[in-house]
């Protein structure tokens, strides 16, 4: 983002340079055609915009979605593998 624009954000604020990310991040098994895990990833940065988000980073967007979706296949497999041990 340009420097301008970042500058305008802060003092302006009122929602400009808000942004929003939404996506279902599917692992496939091609072989057999059908859906490991869906994940759904929806941020957002503050909706009030101004100096809240002028420091945000399309990079923190990523490493948050990164995380989360870490964390919600170490969850699911880990739930996976207890089932299939007869632990859960």
């Amino acid at each position: 983002m340009p420097r301008k624009a970042k500058l305008l954000d802060y003092f302006i604020g009122l929602g400009e340079g808000s942004s929003f990310f939404d996506t279902d991040v599917r692992f496939k098994d091609n072989l057999m055609d059908d859906d490991l895990a869906v994940i759904t990833v929806g941020k957002i940065s503050c909706v009030l915009g101004g100096g809240l988000v002028a420091g945000q980073t399309v990079e923190g967007y990523v490493d948050s979605a990164v995380a989360k979706i870490a964390d919600e296949l170490e969850k699911r497999f880990e739930t996976q593998r207890a089932s299939a041990l007869g632990e859960g």
